[in-house]
């Protein structure tokens, strides 16, 4: 008797897992998914998560074809050993208003469908370009929370200027009980804060700099 095993053969590389755009725009991400095996590989795309605004739609393109949205699997693409294709790109209609939305992916071979990778998207809806500034000095930048209110994960974005400089964020409840601390990396520029594990209520969080407050906003979490 002969067994044959095969091992995870796709990965998404080189692609953010999110996007931004403008209301009434349409966002496009382009998903690069890699073939590490030594074999061609039949990819299927099945969308497996949809949180989308009532006036937002998602679709996908393959090989610059796009399908209706009500479509949840993809035609097939193949993709040689070794080879980064980039086949397949996620689309969202932005919609009437500023918004969060979540849209999952799973890629899998047709022939085996257990040999899969998820890759999880996040589209972020804003009204006008960028998001307002909450702290500026020497030493950070650093926007606004969003989305807020929020229901499993808040996003700031920051650029830590000063590498010498130490700078956290911390959620605190309306009675002052820290509920989280989460460190600001010098070589990254967006912070995820988790958020399923709060109690639905009115939150602060609050930048420290070199153990030092220097900024409290009101974040709202939500069902």
């Amino acid at each position: 008797m002969v067994l044959v095993g095969f091992s995870q053969s796709l990965r998404v590389v080189d692609t953010d897992h999110t996007t931004r755009g403008k209301i009434g725009e349409e966002m496009r991400l382009l998903v690069k998914i890699e073939n590490t095996s030594d074999r061609p590989v039949t990819v299927v795309a099945q969308r497996v998560v949809n949180q989308i605004g009532s006036s937002q739609s998602s679709y996908f393109c393959v090989e610059n074809n796009c399908f209706d949205q009500t479509l949840e699997l993809s035609p097939t693409f193949t993709i040689q050993p070794g080879e980064i294709s980039e086949s397949f790109e996620a689309v969202l209609e932005a919609g009437l208003s500023e918004q969060y939305s979540n849209v999952s992916y799973k890629f899998y071979d047709q022939n085996f469908p257990s040999d899969a990778v998820n890759f999880d998207i996040d589209f972020v809806v804003d009204e006008s370009d960028g998001r307002s500034l909450i702290y500026e000095s020497t030493a950070i930048v650093l926007s606004d929370i969003y989305p807020n209110p929020v229901t499993d994960k808040a996003i700031i974005e920051y650029n830590l200027l000063d590498e010498t400089k130490e700078a956290k964020m911390v959620v605190h409840n309306v009675l002052g009980s820290v509920m989280g601390e989460f460190p600001m990396s010098p070589v990254e520029n967006q912070l995820k804060i988790p958020t399923t594990e709060f109690n639905p209520g009115i939150y602060f969080y609050t930048l420290y700099v070199d153990s030092k407050s220097v900024a409290t906003k009101k974040l709202v979490i939500k069902n």
